[in-house]
């Protein structure tokens, strides 16, 4: 509507024109706005109905008050404000302002002033404003600007939570209600998202839901039909979660549909339980449009965001598939298979038991607070789960629900349980629920996860050949080494002790027969003693059962001889700890694949050795862990105990040839020694953290395959040539280090000797840059070798170190054998200490 001045007073008129205008028969009383007229003195002449309606004051009650004081301040001060915005229909030359009136109230005006002339000899010209009320046209804008931004938010965001909280704001700022909550229907039920509490607080309500089928007849009929709205009187107070609350007077509930091409996708619930103003039809009319709008986002952001789910789980599980199929191991499939179950396929939980020779035994599942949970102590007959599993495990059913499985069993705990089936054969169970939301489990849902189904039974049928297979073998070749081992260790302590028996007898009689020479009989006692130690020797020989100790060049698999070596330790830290009342569990962490140089065999000793150990060191029970990784390029093997750990003066001798804590009987002292030899045999290190009644943890750091060193046969059929290396000698024996250095010196290398660790120090202060490699006796006076090596690793790093050592691979002291790149024992051969020198200079400086 315009919102010029009427033409029947655009032109000069008198008092009289004026009064007649606004007359009981004038055209001012059918005017739709608002007209006033006052001259210039402030009197107010002219008062219409409209402006009755929206002032609030009669025509005689406005004409017998002053201008300033019948009309709100901004209109009789001509003067316009900031607020409120210009409505959709804004005339030209209008003004707008927030007008307080006489009861103090407020509304939006929108008002045109104007002069009109006045004829004859009256004081003039006559002030004339025509005024509206533009709140409805305010409110208006304001619904429609919130449509919009719903519109653009639907287009921007993906996100469904962003756009059911808009969408509760909205209602509540534009719709003028108390409270309003938006939830969703799915699958029957009808979900909860954002809504308001009895205080007017923004309130989550995500966890809750219930059937639809179970609210009020009446909502039912409105989620139903195409009623598009339903205002109710209700009694008592409905709390998400919490048991209704009478209510002292009814409470007018409004509910509007929400529909996208006709499906319902929501609800909309809006109340003034705060005012108890009550609700208007016309209240939830206007929002219909809205409600629209609201349903085509929600539909849309639905869509997205299942299209988006579709295709992340389908990424996810081909990844897992990928993983699957790569792996052998059985219980790192079975942990995969549970994972993905609630991380991709959506369940809140999930469970995998594996069925072996008619037993259910468990593997990893899922607690009620949604947390990994280790199933691996159930086992029970399947026979005992009733018909319904049976037809499992014949193919006939693919999966059952809980009601029908006795309530006794672990996996009852979950309601639908999936079969496993491979090759015609019940492999396991796979169990779900979503419990911890509230949701259940829809039909589609499970013909969703059958295919995964399929391959998790497949991957589950191989995995167990493969153990079955690896078993086999590693039974058959464990026969076959401790054969050999055993004739060979007889067959030489036999012939050798017999040497030795002779050898020692006849020196014993040499020595107590009296008519020999007093210098015969010291020889005889020297025979003799030699004989003794030797006889020692062949006791660590058959102790031992050494093979020749060459250093491997081949390539193995640490995970696969870590889970072999678990295995067989079974009796020891499994039923053996049983029998004594303990419980001991081993837990592995380990790759698919981790490889390394070195020898299966060997390193499978070492760690059956290290997991011994850790039995021994928990009487009480506790946990072991096997874990492997990659330092760098570095293949590492951790093995760890929850056991007594050790001291500091323990620690440092623990690689002590016959050094126990066992007691009298219960160890030789070997083991640890043997170990160490092993792992540096195969170019490795072995490294320990422990402390009183903390544990302890053993490190294997081996070297990577593909630094394997060349065939000792390629070494020997090529001279080693040292030249053009630097090389330091130091040793407190100066025969000794001659001849070390003249060998040397004679393969090619630029030499200089050191008598012991301080001057070597010194050497090196001004040489360092020119010194390759030093190599060092151990047993020396003031600082020994392994010291002088680990100030050497500290102070030039780029120097390799080599430990020349008449105690070979098991100096005393000697907690830390890091330090030393290379050991040599003594006495060494020119080409072979000129080998071990040329491999070490190959290598990088660590």
């Amino acid at each position: 509507m315009s919102a010029s001045i009427p033409t029947e007073v655009a032109v000069a008129v008198t008092g009289r024109d004026i009064s007649a205008f606004f007359g009981s028969a004038g055209m001012a009383r059918l005017w739709p706005r608002a007209l006033v007229a006052w001259t210039p003195s402030g009197r107010v002449i002219g008062w219409n109905p409209a402006a009755e309606r929206l002032f609030g004051l009669t025509a005689a009650q406005a004409m017998a008050l002053p201008v300033g004081e019948a009309l709100p301040a901004r209109i009789a001060a001509g003067g316009s404000g900031p607020d409120p915005p210009p409505p959709i229909d804004a005339g030209h030359g209008e003004q707008f302002a927030d007008c307080v009136l006489r009861d103090g109230s407020t509304v939006a005006c929108a008002w045109y002033e104007t002069d009109v002339p006045v004829r004859g000899d009256e004081p003039g010209p006559i002030r004339l404003a025509v005024a509206r009320d533009v709140s409805r046209y305010l409110r208006a804008q304001r619904e429609h600007q919130r449509l919009f931004e719903i519109a653009t938010l639907a287009n921007a965001t993906e996100s469904l939570d962003e756009i059911l909280l808009m969408v509760r704001n909205t209602v509540i700022d534009l719709g003028g209600f108390d409270r309003a909550g938006v939830w969703l229907v799915e699958r029957g039920w009808l979900w909860g998202s954002w809504g308001t509490d009895e205080r007017g607080i923004l309130r989550d309500e995500h966890a809750c839901g219930e059937p639809l089928e179970d609210v009020a007849v009446e909502l039912a009929d409105t989620s139903a039909a195409e009623i598009p709205y339903l205002i109710r009187q209700l009694d008592r107070l409905y709390v998400p979660g919490r048991p209704s609350v009478p209510l002292e007077e009814p409470l007018t509930v409004g509910t509007i549909a929400l529909r996208s091409r006709g499906e319902l996708v929501g609800m909309l619930f809006v109340d003034n339980l705060l005012t108890r103003r009550p609700l208007a039809e016309e209240e939830l009319a206007a929002l219909l449009p809205f409600g629209e709008q609201t349903a085509a986002a929600i539909a849309r952001a639905r869509l997205v965001a299942e299209r988006g789910a579709m295709v992340e789980r389908q990424r996810r599980l081909m990844g897992i598939s990928a993983a699957i199929g790569a792996s052998h191991e059985l219980d790192g499939i079975l942990r995969m298979v549970r994972d993905a179950v609630v991380e991709v396929a959506g369940f809140d939980r999930a469970g995998v038991f594996v069925v072996d020779q008619g037993i259910v035994r468990g593997a990893w599942g899922t607690d009620l607070s949604g947390q990994l949970r280790d199933e691996h102590d159930f086992a029970e007959p399947l026979e005992g789960w009733g018909p319904e599993v049976a037809e499992l495990a014949s193919g006939a059913r693919r999966h059952v629900l809980r009601a029908t499985v006795a309530a006794r069993h672990r996996a009852a705990h979950y309601e639908v349980i999936v079969a496993l089936n491979a090759g015609g054969e019940l492999v396991g169970l796979l169990c779900v629920d979503n419990v911890i939301g509230h949701r259940p489990v829809a039909e589609e849902d499970v013909r969703l996860l059958l295919p995964f189904a399929d391959q998790a039974a497949v991957a589950i049928h191989n995995a167990r050949l493969f153990r079955d297979l690896r078993r086999t073998q590693e039974a058959l070749m464990q026969s076959e080494n401790l054969r050999a081992i055993g004739e060979l260790a007889s067959g030489v302590a036999h012939n050798v002790n017999n040497i030795l028996t002779a050898v020692l007898g006849y020196a014993e009689l040499i020595e107590q027969e009296q008519s020999s020479l007093t210098r015969v009989r010291h020889y005889a006692r020297i025979v003799a003693r030699a004989a003794m130690d030797g006889a020692e020797v062949v006791r660590r020989v058959q102790e031992f059962a050494r093979r020749d100790g060459g250093e491997p060049t081949g390539a193995c698999d640490l995970s696969a001889v870590a889970s072999e070596a678990v295995e067989l330790t079974r009796p020891a830290w499994q039923n053996q700890a049983s029998s004594r009342g303990a419980s001991i569990g081993v837990r592995c962490n380990l790759p698919a694949t981790l490889p390394a140089s070195g020898s299966a065999a060997d390193i499978r000793e070492v760690l059956v050795n290290l997991i011994g150990n850790a039995v021994d060191a928990m009487p009480a029970g506790g946990d072991i862990g096997i874990r492997g990784y990659l330092d760098g390029t570095t293949p590492v093997l951790e093995v760890s105990d929850t056991g007594i750990g050790m001291d500091s003066q323990t620690r440092g001798r623990i690689f002590e040839p016959f050094f126990t804590t066992k007691g009298p009987g219960r160890g030789t002292g070997l083991g640890l020694s043997v170990a160490w030899g092993i792992v540096m045999r195969n170019g490795g290190q072995i490294e320990v953290e422990t402390e009183p009644g903390m544990g302890a943890l053993f490190r294997l750091r081996l070297r990577s395959a593909r630094a394997c060193r060349a065939p000792r046969d390629a070494v020997d059929a090529q001279p080693p040539d040292l030249r053009g290396a630097t090389l330091l000698v130091v040793d407190d024996e100066p025969a000794v280090a001659g001849s070390v250095a003249e060998g040397l010196r004679a393969s090619g290398a630029r030499v200089a000797v050191a008598s012991g660790g301080v001057e070597a120090l010194d050497w090196l202060a001004a040489h360092a840059q020119d010194c390759d490699a030093i190599v060092t006796d151990h047993a020396m006076l003031g600082m020994n070798g392994l010291a002088l090596l680990a100030a050497v690793r500290d102070r030039y790093p780029q120097v390799r170190r080599m430990l020349l050592s008449g105690w070979g691979a098991f100096p005393p002291d000697a907690p830390d054998m890091s330090v030393a790149q290379s050991v040599v024992a003594k006495p060494a051969a020119r080409r072979a200490l000129a080998a071990a020198l040329s491999d070490l200079l190959t290598r990088p400086p660590n």
